[in-house]
């Protein structure tokens, strides 16, 4: 859009001129004098100082159109783009050129023409108003411009967001942030790139030369190995050939000497078939053929039989020493023999008396264990009497003791003597015995006493009867041990 954005035009209006007879008319302006708007353009009028819009319905008789004095074309679609450039200094001496976009909307065509509204310099104002934008691109060089786009772009995102832009009229929303590309980077990027496409053409003719080189020198190298396999196969098949003509003229003369062989072996059975195993008549056969004289004949005559009765000699010889070996072999089997059950029945006569040797050391262990055992239950149950019956005469003590403390001694029949016969252990009641004699007695009654004593003490338990007394009945562990002995006290009133 041009900078006179949203007043597209404006003009000044001369006085209409009146129309009729001598000027008496009605006046009309001519279309001549005013502008003839789009479809997204609305005039406004100056009329006496006071602006008016005219929404296309307005003629050109109409008072306010007659009487303006100005009229301007102000554009009102919606979202109007309206783009601002501004200069950052960089950290070299050059600038990076920032774009940022708005997209504009006329809220109120009048007030717009009323105070002459520019939208591109308002907004120029308001961004300038913000210092730090031109502060961000000093820490950056013409080379870090992808770098400075994006810290830039954040800082005015930023800054419409928290103070968004307000202009009389219009409602602005910021759409786009851009920083151009200087020329000069632009220069030494495309000079860049050329380099790096000559560079790349540059290596890429290597590349293919090089690739044509090694494809010429594989294909040499393939011929090369092909010929010298050719060469091969064909040194092999020569080879074969000269081995199959060797392996051929070898198997001629190992078949012409096996013929040879053959007919001599044959030769040699008819001669041995002939001669039967016999030297004499293998020595009268070759004196016969002429291969020996008579001499040699009568020679070889007595060598056979000289060698004839050597042999026999050698023989009588070898049985007579292997019937000694036997008969030594024969000898030393039997004395194996008796060695072995010599051993085996000392052996038996050994484990025969460790055997009884063991069940006897067993049979005594056992009697000692048995004879141990009873010897320690006597002594168990000895000690179990003993220590029952000193208990029993502690609690003839204790009741001596209680009928003395109670003035009671008098009217009971005492034996003292056997008393301490049982605790001196002397007499028939002595320590160890549990069939004693009653220590106290009453010469009529035969009424049961007992006394309760656990723990070392005593308990009483007092019992009235018909005539008014007391019955002290002691016991020891809950039962009577000896006769039963009835202590009665009578009514002194």
């Amino acid at each position: 859009m041009t900078s006179a954005y949203p007043i597209m035009s404006r003009r000044y209006l001369e006085p209409a001129p009146a129309r009729g007879l001598f000027g008496l008319g009605k006046r009309v302006r001519d279309n001549g004098d005013l502008p003839r708007p789009d479809a997204h353009e609305v005039m406004v009028y100056r009329v006496d100082g006071q602006y008016v819009l005219d929404n296309a319905g307005l003629g050109n008789d109409h008072d306010h159109v007659v009487r303006a004095t100005h009229v301007s074309m102000v554009d009102v679609s919606r979202n109007v783009p309206v783009v601002i450039q501004m200069k950052i200094p960089s950290a070299e001496a050059s600038d990076f050129t920032v774009e940022v976009t708005f997209a504009c909307t006329v809220t109120d065509p009048v007030r717009a023409v009323r105070e002459n509204l520019n939208a591109s310099a308002a907004l120029e104002h308001y961004l300038r108003s913000h210092r730090k934008i031109f502060q961000l691109g000093l820490g950056y060089k013409m080379l870090q411009i992808n770098q400075m786009r994006v810290d830039v772009s954040a800082q005015i995102m930023a800054y419409t967001a928290v103070r968004p832009p307000t202009v009389s009229g219009l409602t602005v929303t910021m759409t786009g942030v851009q920083v151009l590309t200087p020329e000069e980077l632009e220069k030494f990027e495309q000079r860049r790139r050329e380099k790096q496409y000559e560079h790349l053409i540059g290596s890429q003719e290597l590349g293919y030369n090089h690739d044509r080189e090694s494809s010429q020198q594989r294909h040499e190298w393939d011929m090369d190995h092909l010929r010298r396999q050719h060469q091969h196969v064909a040194d092999l098949e020569d080879q074969e050939h000269v081995q199959l003509i060797d392996l051929r003229t070898q198997r001629g003369k190992q078949f012409l000497e096996a013929e040879r062989t053959e007919f001599a072996r044959r030769e040699l059975d008819k001669a041995l078939e002939a001669i039967g195993g016999d030297s004499y008549t293998a020595l009268l056969y070759a004196h016969t053929n002429g291969q020996i004289d008579a001499k040699e004949l009568a020679a070889g005559m007595r060598a056979d039989r000289d060698r004839r009765l050597e042999l026999e000699q050698q023989d009588r010889e070898r049985q007579r020493e292997a019937d000694q070996l036997e008969l030594e072999w024969n000898r030393a089997d039997q004395l194996r023999t008796a060695s072995e059950s010599r051993e085996d029945r000392l052996r038996a006569a050994s484990e025969s008396r460790e055997d009884r040797l063991r069940e006897a050391n067993e049979a005594r262990e056992d009697r000692l264990r048995a004879a141990r055992e009873v010897r320690e239950d006597r002594l168990r149950q000895e000690t179990m009497g003993r220590e029952d019956e000193r208990h029993r005469l502690e609690l003839n003590l204790d009741l001596l003791r209680e009928l003395a403390k109670r003035g009671q001694l008098d009217m009971v029949n005492v034996n003292v003597e056997r008393i301490i016969a049982e605790v001196s252990g002397t007499g028939d009641a002595a320590l160890g015995s549990h069939q004693s004699s009653p220590a106290l007695t009453d010469g009529s009654d035969a009424s049961r006493y007992s006394s309760t004593h656990t723990n070392s003490t005593h308990t009483d338990s007092t019992h009235t009867d018909e005539t008014g007394g007391d019955t002290i009945s002691p016991t020891v562990d809950g039962e009577f041990d000896g006769p039963e002995a009835t202590v009665r006290e009578e009514d002194d009133d």
